[in-house]
């Protein structure tokens, strides 16, 4: 297993919000379903961003207006082609607390590079890296159409 995922692997301590500072962008990540844990250690600063598993995640308890009580997230990420389900408990008092990493199992370079390549399209707007659905491997049937006129335009 890789290194680095390996370590995340041992609970330690995390930043909730990533490089983002304060409770209301803590809360704002969690409202738009994209939320930044940082774990500090053991090679500095390590940001991944998870999509919170509503049904693993609980943040029903914690007040945000008083930045009273934990959040408990839990939600998957790619590290170094390792699928991993990311789980951290952070305080809202401090924005820290505890988390780790639990390898579920080894990606492949190029399907880790084709789930990148479609995160980073719906993130980014970028309709050219867009040419393939999310759950196959088939053309989407927005790329059939441009082929399709592409083919016209050629002829």
């Amino acid at each position: 297993m890789n290194e680095l995922v390996e370590q995340l692997s041992k609970k330690q301590h995390i930043r909730g919000g990533g490089n983002f500072r304060g409770i209301e962008a803590f809360k704002d990540q969690i409202d738009k379903d994209y939320v930044f844990i940082k774990f500090t250690e053991p090679y500095g600063d390590v940001d991944l961003a998870i999509h919170p598993d509503k049904e693993a995640s609980n943040w029903e308890d914690a007040d945000f207006e008083n930045a009273t009580g934990t959040v408990h997230l839990e939600g998957e990420v790619g590290l170094n082609y390792v699928k991993c389900r990311l789980v951290a408990d952070v305080q809202l008092e401090t924005l820290e607390g505890e988390g780790y990493l639990v390898p579920i199992e080894e990606m492949p370079e190029s399907a880790q590079y084709e789930a990148d390549k479609i995160k980073y399209a719906k993130l980014y707007g970028d309709h050219s890296a867009n040419e393939l659905d999310a759950d196959s491997d088939e053309p989407s049937a927005e790329a059939d159409q441009e082929s399709a006129q592409a083919d016209k335009t050629d002829a």
